[in-house]
């Protein structure tokens, strides 16, 4: 199975440091079911020996129903984790979020949010 395609306006590859270098680049990532998580960056760093990506500046994470934000972003590919350590903000037609750190696991398509964790929902939800 296909678990993740890298576009971008541009790459370098760094031999040394087992690193490819994009900027403007767009990452799908494809989960069960034939869900997709659509991910933009200003830029990123690919780890090729571990399919490891680092991305940075103005990432926007989108989804089926939501949208997320946040300044720096990596994915760990041996977990499918994508992993903030700044601030994040999520929005949804029903809901917003905002919180100091997300983890967001593609395997089972569930965010766990960490730290000043901050929310609003709308209409009629039931838990």
């Amino acid at each position: 199975m296909k678990e993740w395609k890298l576009t971008a306006d541009s790459a370098d590859y760094i031999r040394e440091k087992n690193q490819a270098v994009f900027q403007n680049l767009r990452v799908t990532f494809f989960l069960k079911d034939e869900k997709e998580v659509y991910l933009t960056a200003d830029q990123g760093i690919l780890k090729t020996d571990l399919n490891d990506i680092e991305m940075t500046g103005n990432i926007m994470v989108k989804s089926e129903g939501y949208m997320l934000e946040t300044r720096i972003l990596h994915y760990k590919h041996d977990s499918r984790l994508l992993l903030s350590e700044v601030p994040v903000k999520i929005k949804g037609a029903t809901f917003d979020f905002s919180a100091d750190s997300l983890s967001f696991d593609l395997k089972t398509d569930k965010v766990w949010f960490k730290g000043n964790v901050k929310g609003i929902f709308r209409g009629n939800i039931s838990l």
